[in-house]
């Protein structure tokens, strides 16, 4: 970049908060919050609180903040749709010329959004939080998180920074691309980079969850990470192709020495090699090898399949129940 762009004044930043049973940690969230919008007197701010159907007291302290704040809106869907129909409900109804991603967690610091708009005035449009450290992460989990990362990474056919958070700001231009996809599984981390534009990171530590309890078990993060490799990259189904070819051949080449066996043992050529035994060990293992294999490639293929069946659908990404201010 040549340059630095004169910052925007009186411009306005969305702060979309997904919400999901996090009433033990909305308070202090919103006095963070407050108290970092008054430092920052060259933005005008909205909140937007996208609540996936909660079941505690989240809905009521939401509410309660739309009734004395005008700049805080609230959306509530009539179920729990996802992480991913979150962010999406996010970038339709935001009406600023950028919008950021905040958990309702107080993992990912508000207190950084003021560099995250410094960037923004230097002329960037994707400013994402880059994770260098998580306090309270098991080592199975970090383990998992770095396998996970660089098989996105390796696979995908979009550059999707490694330690890339969905704690980031997108200015208008990004969102309004991103908009314009017209999938329904997304995957929101792959979307904003593939849509281009400037970017830079803002590195930051992840602080321990101090209250309640993470929503993220294993088989969703291991689902989400499928997610990511299936909407970004055919590789998986070139893979397949692959291991179909390698089987194959080998497989004919075993039925060529099987055959030249056959024909030398008629002929009563001894060729010092001493034939197995017969038995059922090595058909048994074979036809586990080949039937195991047969389920991989039917469910990578059958992973992508799935993604069309719910494209064909095209059933909205989630229904709302109540709104606030919007």
């Amino acid at each position: 970049m040549t340059g630095s762009p004169a910052p925007l004044m009186n411009k306005c930043l969305t702060i979309a908060i997904p919400v999901y049973n996090e009433a033990a940690n909305l308070p202090e969230l919103f006095s963070r919050l407050e108290k970092m919008m008054s430092s920052c007197s060259s933005t005008r701010f909205e909140v937007l609180l996208v609540d996936n159907h909660s079941t505690d007291e989240s809905s009521g302290l939401c509410q309660a903040k739309t009734t004395t704040d005008s700049i805080y809106k609230y959306v509530r869907f009539s179920r729990n749709f996802g992480i991913e129909a979150s962010f999406h409900a996010a970038l339709k109804m935001a009406t600023g010329d950028a919008l950021i991603f905040l958990f309702s967690d107080l993992q990912d610091p508000p207190e950084l959004i003021p560099e995250f708009i410094r960037q923004w005035d230097l002329g960037y449009d994707l400013v994402y939080g880059e994770l260098q450290k998580r306090e309270d992460q098991s080592f199975m989990k970090s383990l998992g998180a770095f396998a996970a990362y660089r098989i996105i990474e390796r696979l995908s056919d979009v550059s999707i920074p490694r330690n890339a958070t969905d704690f980031r700001l997108m200015t208008r231009p990004v969102i309004d691309a991103i908009l314009s996809c017209g999938e329904h599984s997304r995957y929101m981390r792959g979307l904003t980079h593939w849509a281009g534009f400037n970017s830079i990171a803002v590195p930051f530590e992840r602080a321990p969850r101090r209250r309640g309890v993470s929503k993220a078990g294993f088989w969703w993060c291991v689902q989400y990470a499928l997610n990511a490799v299936f909407s970004f990259s055919t590789k998986p189904l070139k893979l397949a192709s692959l291991i179909g070819m390698v089987m194959t051949t080998l497989s004919l080449l075993g039925i060529g020495i099987y055959i030249l066996h056959l024909v030398l043992t008629t002929l009563g050529l001894n060729y010092g090699i001493v034939p197995p035994p017969p038995g059922w060990t090595t058909l048994v293992l074979l036809g586990f090898l080949f039937g195991g294999l047969n389920c991989l490639l039917l469910g990578i293929m059958g992973e992508y399949i799935a993604q069309i069946h719910a494209e064909v659908k095209g059933r909205p990404h989630f229904v709302v129940e109540q709104r606030n201010n919007i």
